[in-house]
């Protein structure tokens, strides 16, 4: 395995582990944020949006090898 290799195995390793630490925690984002629509507090609805979404957009990028930081790293 050359570098650029195991440089991208790490950074999806990355990924799992950030997917595997959000997800026990999403069903109460997700109560919290229905807890916020019912209750249609605009505020605390898009705090709850923000740190649901940026969680996974970055999991989900480190997984699919987050090609921005590779190109960075091994031009």
């Amino acid at each position: 395995m050359k570098a650029s290799e195991i440089f991208s195995l790490a950074i999806r390793l990355a990924g799992l582990w950030l997917l595997l630490n959000a997800l026990p925690s999403l069903p109460s984002t997700l109560f919290k944020l229905w807890a916020s629509l019912v209750d249609f507090k605009v505020a605390a609805i898009l705090q709850t949006l923000l740190s649901l979404v940026w969680t996974y957009v970055i999991a989900f990028w480190f997984l699919g090898g987050a090609p921005w930081i590779q190109r960075k790293a091994y031009p």
